[in-house]
C-alpha cells in the first residue's frame, strides 16, 4: 500500500530563528464529500524556516544523523531540540487509493518521532553529545475516537507537555484497546524504525532520493544532471534494484571468491603442465640422442688423437733438420758479414775522397769570386773618381773667379776704407766684450763642475757607508731573528707539549716532569701485565660457556618450533571447532543452544548422518524440482506451438498436494509392485485396468473421501489420466485372475483432467500459473543448490576436522604444550644464566680490553711525551744563551740602523748639492755658448782690429753701435755689383764643397790625380773617360756574376755529397789528397775495392738463400704438420712414428679423420643444442607462467640442464598426474562459478526487464499538449541474442572481478554486469522535452542540463514518478502509486504556469502527490495548486527567538498572523 501525506504537525521543536510551537499543516483539499491529500504549496519567505521544516520531516523517515538534510549547512537534529523541549514531529498518511464507500480514508497511518534531551538540558556542545538526545519513533493505524492525529497525548490534563517516556506509555495504553487494528510499533532503534516504515508501505530509500534532490534550495535538477547515459542507468539501478538480492549474489561470490581466485592460478598451472608434458617428451627423446652422439664422438676423438701424435713426430723430425741447416747459414752469414764490412770501409773512403775533392773545388771558386769582387770595387771607385774630378774642376774655376772679383773689389775697398774700419771697430769692441763675458760664464761653470764633482764623491761615499751599515743591520737582525725564532720555537714547543699533555702547564720544569713520567710508566707496565694475564685466561672459559649456550639455544629453538607448530595446529583446530560449533546449520541440526553447546566429537555421527540425509534430501528435491520444472517448460513450449497443454506426469503433483494436507499416498506403480506377486509383474504393462491404476495415485480406503475433497478444493487438475484409487479397490483388482470373466472393474474416486487440454483460454491461464511456478522452481532450485552445497562443504569441513582432530587430540595438544612450556621455561632459565655469565665475562673482557687499550695508549703517550720532553729539555738548557744573543744582536742592529740613517741623510744632502751644481753648470755653459755664438755671428769687413775692452760701455750700447754700423755698411754694399757677384760665386763654391765633402779623401785624392792626366784636361775628355770607366765596371760585374754562379754550383755539389750521409764517417784517410784531381783518383780506387766486396757478399748471400730455402721448406713441413696438429685433440700421452707421407697426404688424412670427428661433434652439438633448446623451451614455458610456483616448475626453470634431462621421464609422470588433479579441481570451481553466474544472470535479466518497464511506466496519460500519451523516457540497448550469450557476458564480469581481486559488492557488481550485457555501444537514453505543442521532441539525457529551469524540473518530476512506480512494482505492491514528492523551492527555478500545470499533470498520472515549499511571490505558479499554505516567521516575546505559529479564527488583531491556508476543489481539467 502506498500513502500520500495528509498532514504534518510540529510541536515544541525548531532552532531559535524558526521555532514551531505547535504547527499543524493540513495538506488536504476537498474531494467529493470528503477531504483527501492534494498537491500543496507551502509559502514562507526565504530564510523563514522552509529548510528547517523539510529537515525535520526527513529526520522522521530517515533518522540516521548522516541523512539529516541540514547537514549541508553544518546543522544537525541537536540544533532543533532546546532545553526543556519534548519535541514532536507527526506525519499523517492517507492511502493513495483505498477510499471507503463514503469517501472517508481507511487505514490512516500516523508516524511520529519524539526527541528529548537527557535531564531536559541541552549540552553546550550539543553536536558532540548526540547520544544524550533520546529519540523514540512510533507508527500506528488511526483508531477514530481512540487514538488518531487529533488525540495525540502531547500534554497532560494540566496542559504541561508529557515527557518522552510518559508520552510513549500513553500511546501504548491507548493502542492496547485495539492492538491488531492499531498495529502499534514503538522503537528507539533506527534500523527497526526503517523496517517498520517499509512494512507499512513507506519507502525510506525513496525519501532518501528526495532528500538528495533537496540538498540545496531549488537544486532538484542537480540530481538528474547526467554526463552520460551510463550515469542515469546507474541511478536507475540504485533506485529500482533490490539491494538484498544483489548483496546475496555478492556474498555468494565472496564465499567462493577464494576458490574462484584460484581458478586463474589453477588454469595457468594446468596449461603449464600440459605444455610441459609435450616439451618433456621431446626432451627425453633428445637426451637419448645426446648419449649416443657422445659415444660416437669418443671413438672419433681417439682416431684424431693418434693422427695428431704422428703429425707431432713429423714436426719434431723437421725441426731437427732445420737446426743442422741453421749452422750452414751461420757460416755463410759470417762470410757475408766480412764482405759487407770491407764494402762499408771502401764506400766510406769513397765518400770522404769525393767530399774532399768537392771542398777543393769550392775553395778555388771562392778565390776566383774574390778576385772578381776586387776588380768590381776598383772599377766602381774609378767611376766615382771621374765623377768627383768634375766637381774639383768646377771648384777651381770658381776660386779663380773669386780671385778676379777680389782684385776688382780692392779698388772699391780703398774708397770705403773709413766706413769699413768703423764697422770693424764696433764689431771688435762687441766681440771683446762678449768673449770676456763668455770667459766669466765658463769659469763659473768650471767652478760649479768642480763643486758638483765633490758633491758626487760625497754621495758615493755616503751611499757606500749606508750600504755597509745596512749589511750590518741585516746581519744583526738575522742573528736576532734566529735567536728570537729559537725562543719562540721553544715557547711553541712548550705550548704543544702542554696541549699534547706532555706538560701539565707552561711553567712546569720539563726535566722534573720527565722523571715523574718515567715512574708512572713503570706502574702502568705492571698494570698492563696483570690485565693481559687475566685476558689470556678467559677464551677457554668463554668457549665452554658459548658451546653450552649454543646447545641450549638449539634445543630451545627446536622445542619452540615444535611448540609453535603444535600451538598453530591447536589454534587452527580451535578456530575450526569454534567456526563449526557456531555455524547456525550445525546448531540447528544438533538442536543445540546457549545452555547446551555443540559437542562436535560426541555428536559427530549424528551430525554426519543428518548432514548426509539433508544432502540426499536436497538432491532428491532437486531431481523432483528439475523434473517438475522440465515438465512445466515442456508444457510451456508445447503451448507456444499448439496453444493447448500437453500430456504429462502429474501423479507426483497429486501426491504432493495430498501430502501437504497430511494424507499419505503412493503412486499406482509403486503400490502395484508391492501388492502383486512376482509372477504377475509382467502383466502390469499388458493389462489396461492395471495400467490405469498404475498411472494414478493410491490412498488408504479410509482417506479416499477426504483426499477427493482436498483435490477438489485445491482445484487440482492433470494433463494425463491420473485417478485416485483406494487400496481396497486395488487389492480386489490385484487378486483377480486375468482369465476371470467378468473381470472386476475399479472406478477412481476422483479424476481432474485439465480443461486446457482442449480449451486454449484455460490453457493460457494455466500457462501463466506454470510460468509463475517455473520462476518459483528456479528460486527454490537455487535455494536448494545453495543449501546442498553449504551442507556438502559443512560435511567436508567436519570430516576434515574430525580426521585432523580425533577425540582427545586437542587435550593431548594442550598437555604437550604445557610440557613444552615447562621444559622451555627451565631451558630458558638455564640459558639465561649461561648468557648472564657470558655477558659478565664479556663485560669483564670489555673492561679489561678497554683498560689494556687505555693503558697501552697511555704508555705509548708517555713514550711520546718523553721523546718530546727530551728535545724540549735540550732547548730549555740553551734558552739563556739564545736570549743573550738576541739582546746583543738587537743592540748592534740599533746602532747600525742609526748609522744608516745618518749616512742616508748626508747622501740626500749631497745629492741635492749635486743637482744645484749641475744646474749652475748647465746655466753658465748655456750663457757662455750664447755669447760665443753671438761672437760667431759678428762680421768683419777687413781684418779685425786689436782693441781693448771699454769696461765703461754697456754690452747693450756696444750691440747698438754694431747694429747701426752693420746696417750702414749693408746700405753701401747694396749699391755695388761686385758684392753680388762675390755672393753668387761663394754660393756655387759652397755647393761644390758640399758635394766634395760627401766623398772619401782617397777618392778626392784619386780624382785630383786623374785631373793631372791627359784625360782630365778638358770636359769632353773627362766625359769620355767616365764612360769608359763605367763600361769597365759593367764588365767586371759580369765576371763577378759568373764567379758567384760557379761558387754556388760547387757549394751545391758539396752539399749534395754531404747530404748522402746524415753523419760523415769517422775514418782517417790512408792518403791525404793535394788537390781535387788527386782526391778523384783516390775515390775511383776505393770504388773498385767496394765493387769487389759486393761480389763476394753476393756469393755468400746466394749460398745463404739456398740454405734458407732448404730451411724454409723444412719449416714449411714442420709448420704444415704443426697446423695439421692444430684442430686435432691433444696427443701428449700417445707415442707414434712420424707420418710416412708428405703434407698433401697428411692433409687428406686429416680431412678424413677431422670429418669423422666433426661429424661426431656436430651430432653431439646438434643433440646438445636440441636438448638445450628443449630445456630452453621448458624454461620459456615456465617463464610464461610466472604465477605458477610449484616445485616441478622450480626444477624445470632452475635445475641444471643435465639434471632436467635425466629426470624428464619422472617429471612427465608427475606433471601428468598433477594435470589430472587440476582438471578435477577446475571442474568443481566451474560448478560453483556457474551457480553465481546463474544467480547474477537472473538479476541482470530482471534489471533489463525493469529498464524495459521504465519506458512503459514513464508514459503520460494526461491530455496536455505534446506529452499526451507519450513515453517521457526511452531506453535503448542491444540485448543478448540468447540466454547463453547473457550468461557469457555475466561470466566475463565475474572473471574480471576475480582477476582484479576486488571485493564483490552487490549493486556495483550488478551495474557492471548490466553495462557489460548492453555491449560496447552501451545504453541510449532519451527524454521527452516538456512542451505544450502538439509535436513533441526527444533529446539525449545528457542535454538535460542545457534546458531551462522549468523544463528540467518538469522532466525531473516525471523521472522521479517513473522511478517511484518502478520501485512500487518491484516491491510487489499492486498499486504503482509514487507516494508524495516534497521539493524545496522548485518554483524559484520554474515559475511558468503552463510548466507547473504540466508537472502536476505528470504527477497525477503517476499518483504522486506534490508538496512544494517556496518563498517566491508568483501568483500564476502558486494558483495552480489546490492547497496553498502561507506561513510567516514572526518574532516572539523573547529576544533572538522567532516563531511560526498558527492563527486562530476570531483573534485577529490580538495575535500576529503566523499562517494562512487556502484550499479549494478542482476539476480534472484543471490538472490536465
Amino acid at each position: 500500500m502506498t500513502y500520500h501525506l495528509a498532514g504534518f504537525r510540529l510541536y515544541s521543536v525548531g532552532e531559535r530563528s524558526a521555532r514551531f510551537t505547535d504547527l499543524d499543516l493540513d495538506l488536504t483539499a476537498p474531494e467529493g464529500g470528503s477531504r483527501a491529500p492534494a498537491d500543496t504549496v507551502v509559502w514562507l519567505r526565504n530564510g523563514g524556516g522552509k529548510s528547517s521544516l523539510l529537515s525535520l520531516f526527513y529526520a522522521l523517515v530517515l533518522p540516521n544523523a548522516n541523512d539529516f538534510l541540514g547537514r549541508v549547512a553544518k546543522r544537525s537534529l541537536t540544533d532543533y531540540v532546546d532545553t526543556g523541549d519534548t519535541a514532536h514531529t507527526i506525519a499523517i498518511w492517507y492511502p493513495a487509493a483505498a477510499d471507503t464507500l463514503d469517501g472517508a480514508p481507511e487505514h490512516v497511518l500516523v508516524t511520529g518521532a519524539v526527541y528529548e534531551w537527557a535531564d531536559l538540558r541541552r549540552p553546550v556542545e550539543a553536536d558532540r553529545a548526540r547520544d544524550k538526545l533520546h529519540s523514540s519513533y512510533y507508527a500506528f493505524y488511526a483508531l477514530p475516537g481512540v487514538l488518531d492525529a487529533d488525540l495525540m497525548p502531547l500534554s497532560d490534563e494540566a496542559g504541561s507537555p508529557l515527557r518522552l517516556n510518559a508520552f510513549v506509555t500513553a500511546v501504548r495504553e491507548a493502542a492496547a484497546s485495539r492492538p491488531q487494528a492499531a498495529d502499534l510499533v514503538v522503537t528507539s532503534k533506527q534500523h527497526e524504525w526503517t523496517t517498520a516504515l517499509t512494512n507499512r508501505g513507506l519507502d525510506p530509500e525513496l525519501f532518501r532520493t528526495q532528500k538528495q534532490m533537496n540538498h540545496v534550495e531549488g537544486g532538484v535538477e542537480d540530481m538528474f544532471k547526467f554526463a552520460s547515459a551510463r550515469e542515469f542507468i546507474n541511478l536507475l539501478i540504485d533506485l529500482t534494484a533490490t539491494p538484498e538480492d544483489a548483496e546475496n549474489v555478492a556474498k555468494r561470490l565472496s564465499a567462493i571468491s577464494s576458490l574462484l581466485e584460484m581458478k586463474p592460478a589453477k588454469t595457468a598451472e594446468r596449461e603449464f603442465c600440459l605444455e610441459s608434458l609435450a616439451a618433456l617428451a621431446r626432451l627425453e627423446a633428445v637426451h637419448t640422442e645426446v648419449t649416443e652422439a657422445r659415444q660416437a664422438h669418443d671413438v672419433a676423438f681417439g682416431d684424431a688423437a693418434g693422427l695428431a701424435a704422428a703429425f707431432t713426430a713429423s714436426e719434431a723430425e723437421a725441426r731437427a733438420q732445420i737446426d743442422s741447416t741453421g749452422e750452414g747459414i751461420d757460416e755463410t752469414e759470417r762470410s757475408r758479414s766480412v764482405a759487407d764490412q770491407q764494402q762499408g770501409i771502401a764506400y766510406d773512403l769513397l765518400y770522404l775522397y769525393q767530399l774532399r775533392a768537392a771542398r777543393f773545388r769550392v775553395e778555388n771558386a771562392e778565390r776566383v769570386e774574390s778576385g772578381a769582387g776586387e776588380t768590381v770595387d776598383d772599377a766602381a771607385e774609378l767611376v766615382l773618381a771621374w765623377e768627383v774630378a768634375g766637381h774639383l774642376a768646377a771648384k777651381r774655376r770658381l776660386e779663380a773667379g773669386l780671385e778676379a772679383n777680389a782684385r776688382e773689389a780692392g779698388l772699391e775697398r780703398a774708397r770705403t776704407a773709413p766706413q769699413r774700419r768703423e764697422h770693424d771697430e764696433h764689431a771688435a769692441r762687441l766681440r771683446v766684450r762678449l768673449l770676456a763675458v763668455a770667459v766669466e760664464h765658463e769659469e763659473a761653470a768650471e767652478q760649479a763642475g768642480v763643486d758638483k764633482g765633490e758633491a758626487e764623491r760625497a754621495v758615493r761615499e755616503h751611499r757606500t757607508e749606508a750600504e755597509r751599515f745596512r749589511g750590518l743591520v741585516r746581519k744583526a737582525d738575522q742573528a736576532a731573528a734566529e735567536a728570537q725564532a729559537k725562543l719562540k720555537d721553544l715557547e711553541a714547543d712548550i705550548e704543544v707539549a702542554v696541549r699534547a699533555g706532555a706538560l701539565p702547564s707552561a711553567t712546569t720544569d720539563p726535566r722534573e716532569h720527565d722523571n715523574a713520567l718515567g715512574q708512572k710508566r713503570q706502574g702502568l707496565e705492571a698494570t698492563l701485565k696483570a690485565v693481559r694475564g687475566r685476558r689470556a685466561a678467559r677464551p677457554a672459559a668463554r668457549r665452554k660457556l658459548t658451546d653450552r649456550h649454543s646447545e641450549l639455544i638449539t634445543e630451545i629453538n627446536k622445542l619452540d618450533g615444535e611448540r609453535g607448530r603444535i600451538a598453530a595446529e591447536q589454534a587452527s583446530l580451535k578456530d575450526r571447532a569454534r567456526e563449526l560449533s557456531s555455524d547456525q546449520r550445525v546448531l540447528d541440526l544438533t538442536e543445540a543452544g546457549e545452555d547446551s553447546p555443540v559437542d562436535l566429537w560426541g555428536e559427530a555421527d549424528t551430525l554426519t548422518r543428518r548432514l548426509t540425509d539433508e544432502i540426499v534430501g536436497a538432491d532428491v528435491a532437486l531431481v523432483r524440482h528439475e523434473a517438475e520444472r522440465m515438465e512445466d517448460r515442456r508444457a510451456a513450449e508445447t503451448h507456444s506451438r499448439t496453444g493447448l497443454l500437453p500430456t504429462t506426469l502429474d501423479a507426483e503433483r497429486v501426491r504432493s498436494i495430498l501430502l501437504d494436507r497430511g494424507i499419505v499416498s503412493e503412486t499406482g506403480w509403486t503400490h502395484l509392485l508391492s501388492v502383486l506377486p512376482d509372477s504377475r509383474v509382467q502383466e502390469l504393462l499388458d493389462d489396461p485396468d492395471l495400467v490405469r491404476v498404475g498411472m494414478g495415485v493410491v490412498v488408504a480406503t479410509g482417506d479416499a473421501e477426504d483426499a477427493a475433497l482436498i483435490l477438489m478444493d485445491a482445484d487440482a487438475s492433470t494433463t494425463a489420466l491420473v485417478g485416485l484409487y483406494t487400496a481396497a479397490d486395488v487389492a480386489v483388482l490385484a487378486r483377480a485372475d486375468v482369465t476371470e470373466e467378468p473381470r472386476p472393474t475399479v472406478a477412481p474416486v476422483w479424476t481432474g483432467m485439465h480443461r486446457g487440454l482442449v480449451d486454449s483460454a484455460v490453457a493460457d491461464a494455466a500457462i501463466r500459473r506454470i510460468n509463475l511456478r517455473i520462476t518459483d522452481h528456479d528460486r527454490d532450485r537455487l535455494a536448494l543448490l545453495e543449501a546442498r552445497d553449504r551442507d556438502r562443504r559443512l560435511l567436508e569441513n567436519l570430516a576434515r576436522f574430525l580426521a585432523d582432530s580425533p577425540t582427545g587430540h586437542l587435550a593431548g595438544l594442550e598437555r604437550r604444550l604445557d610440557d613444552l612450556d615447562e621444559t622451555l621455561a627451565e631451558l630458558g632459565k638455564t640459558a639465561e644464566a649461561v648468557h648472564q655469565t657470558l655477558e659478565e665475562i664479556e663485560e669483564a673482557e670489555g673492561l679489561d680490553a678497554q683498560q689494556e687499550t687505555d693503558t697501552s695508549a697511555e704508555i705509548a703517550d708517555i713514550g711520546q711525551f718523553r721523546v718530546l720532553l727530551a728535545a724540549l729539555i735540550r732547548k730549555v738548557d740553551a734558552k739563556e744563551g739564545w736570549r743573550l744573543a738576541w739582546e746583543q744582536a738587537t743592540a748592534e742592529s740599533g746602532l747600525a740602523a742609526e748609522s744608516v740613517v745618518h749616512h742616508e741623510a748626508e747622501r740626500e744632502r749631497s745629492s741635492t748639492e749635486v743637482t744645484v751644481y749641475a744646474t749652475a753648470v748647465n746655466r753658465e755653459n748655456t750663457a757662455a755658448g750664447e755669447r760665443r755664438n753671438e761672437v760667431g755671428r759678428l762680421r768683419f769687413l777687413d781684418v779685425a782690429p786689436e782693441i781693448d775692452d771699454d769696461e765703461a760701455a754697456q754690452l747693450e750700447t756696444l750691440r747698438l753701435n754694431y747694429d747701426q754700423a752693420d746696417r750702414a755698411w749693408e746700405a753701401q754694399a747694396a749699391q755695388s755689383v761686385l758684392a753680388e757677384r762675390e755672393r753668387m760665386l761663394n754660393a756655387r763654391l759652397a755647393e761644390e764643397n758640399a758635394a766634395l765633402r760627401e766623398t772619401h779623401d782617397h777618392v778626392r785624392k784619386r780624382a785630383a790625380a786623374l785631373l793631372e792626366t791627359r784625360y782630365g784636361q778638358t770636359s769632353s775628355d773627362r766625359t769620355a773617360a767616365l764612360a769608359e770607366a763605367r763600361r769597365m765596371e759593367s764588365e767586371a760585374r759580369t765576371a763577378l756574376g759568373r764567379a758567384e754562379g760557379e761558387t754556388k754550383n760547387r757549394r751545391n755539389q758539396l752539399a749534395a755529397i754531404s747530404q748522402r750521409r746524415a753523419e760523415p764517417p769517422r775514418r782517417t784517410l790512408p792518403v791525404e789528397p793535394v788537390d781535387a784531381e788527386h782526391a778523384d783518383a783516390l775515390a775511383i780506387e776505393q770504388e773498385g775495392i767496394g765493387q769487389a766486396a759486393i761480389e763476394r757478399r753476393g756469393v755468400a748471400e746466394r749460398k745463404t738463400e739456398e740454405l734458407k730455402g732448404q730451411r724454409v721448406r723444412l719449416e714449411g713441413r714442420a709448420g704444415a704438420f704443426a697446423l695439421l696438429v692444430d684442430g686435432l685433440p691433444e696427443a701428449a700421452a700417445i707415442t707414434a712414428a712420424p707420418f710416412p707421407g708428405n703434407e698433401s697426404e697428411a692433409r687428406e688424412r686429416k680431412l678424413v679423420i677431422a670429418g669423422r670427428l666433426e661429424a661426431a661433434q656436430e651430432r653431439a652439438r646438434t643433440a646438445a643444442g636440441a636438448r638445450t633448446s628443449a630445456v630452453g623451451e621448458l624454461r620459456a614455458i615456465g617463464n610464461r607462467f610466472p604465477s605458477v610456483t610449484t616445485p616441478a616448475k622450480d626444477r624445470l626453470v632452475h635445475d641444471p640442464e643435465e639434471v632436467v634431462a635425466d629426470q624428464a621421464g619422472a617429471l612427465v609422470r608427475q606433471l601428468k598426474l598433477r594435470a589430472e588433479m587440476i582438471e578435477g579441481e577446475l571442474a568443481d570451481i566451474a560448478k560453483d562459478q556457474a551457480i553465481v553466474v546463474n544467480s547474477l544472470t537472473h538479476l541482470v535479466s530482471g534489471t533489463l526487464d525493469t529498464l524495459r518497464k521504465a519506458e512503459r511506466y514513464s508514459r503520460v496519460t494526461t491530455q496536455l499538449g505534446g506529452w499526451s500519451g507519450k513515453q517521457v523516457l526511452r531506453i535503448g540497448f542491444t540485448a543478448p541474442a540468447s540466454e547463453a550469450d547473457l550468461r557469457a557476458y555475466v561470466d566475463r564480469v565475474i572473471e574480471r572481478r576475480i582477476e582484479a581481486g576486488v571485493k564483490a559488492e552487490g549493486l556495483p557488481l550488478l551495474k557492471d554486469a548490466v553495462h557489460e550485457v548492453a555491449g560496447p555501444s552501451g545504453f541510449r537514453v532519451k527524454v521527452l522535452k516538456p512542451t505544450l505543442d502538439v509535436v513533441s521532441t526527444t533529446e539525449d539525457i545528457t542535454r538535460l542540463g542545457k534546458w531551462s529551469g522549468g523544463e528540467k524540473l518538469t522532466v525531473c518530476v516525471a523521472l522521479y514518478c517513473t522511478i517511484a512506480a518502478l520501485r512500487a512494482a518491484n516491491s510487489g505492491r499492486r498499486d504503482r502509486s509514487g507516494g508524495v514528492l516534497l521539493l524545496d523551492n522548485p518554483i524559484g527555478r520554474a515559475s511558468h504556469g503552463s510548466l507547473v500545470r504540466l508537472q502536476r499533470a505528470v504527477a497525477t498520472a503517476h499518483h504522486v502527490q506534490l508538496v512544494y515549499t517556496t518563498g517566491v511571490k508568483d501568483p500564476d505558479a502558486v494558483s495552480r495548486f489546490p492547497t496553498i499554505i502561507r506561513l510567516e516567521n514572526r518574532p516572539g516575546r523573547t529576544q533572538h527567538r522567532r516563531y511560526i505559529v498558527e492563527e486562530e479564527n476570531g483573534q485577529a488583531g490580538t495575535r500576529t498572523v503566523g499562517g494562512v491556508r487556502v484550499a479549494h476543489a478542482e476539476s480534472p481539467e484543471a490538472v490536465e
